[in-house]
């Protein structure tokens, strides 16, 4: 379960699964309200084949030019209410490290409502999520997070 992160500016996707050996061992993974912003070999990238069931779901996805936000679907990968943020702005201000839903971009209130024991109550900074939920990781605008872990 991938959930409530915020992956900014890496050098390989912002999530990333991988199905090591080509064992098939992608079986019941959940990557869920998850924003991903400027990383440079995609948003949520996963393998082509080997991914036996992955549902990603209400995620707001940014990748650089030429690279996937989002996988496609395939088999093994369900795909439901995620947003590619790559060509329409979605957040307030991500250069400044502000990953608030931009009002008007199609996040707030469009996520799917799914009752899981997954599902999470709160969003990256503990706002509680609203019905129907916020696509991405932050419920409501919130500033600038920082990105560096703290002492």
């Amino acid at each position: 379960m991938v959930r409530n992160n915020v992956a900014v500016a890496s050098h390989a996707g912002g999530i990333g699964l991988g199905d090591y050996g080509r064992r098939g061992l992608l079986r019941g993974i959940v990557v869920a309200h998850n924003t991903v912003f400027g990383n440079e070999a995609g948003g949520i990238v996963t393998p082509e084949n080997g991914v036996r069931d992955a549902l990603l779901v209400n995620n707001a996805a940014h990748a650089r030019v030429a690279a996937p936000a989002l996988p496609p679907a395939r088999n093994g990968v369900r795909l439901l209410d995620n947003r590619d943020c790559s060509l329409l702005p979605c957040f307030m201000n991500p250069e400044a490290r502000d990953f608030s839903p931009l009002l008007g971009a199609g996040l707030v209130g469009a996520g799917a409502v799914r009752v899981e024991p997954w599902v999470p109550g709160a969003d990256y900074l503990g706002n509680r999520r609203r019905l129907p939920p916020t696509v991405g990781a932050l419920e409501r605008p919130g500033g600038p997070i920082p990105l560096a872990p703290e002492p």
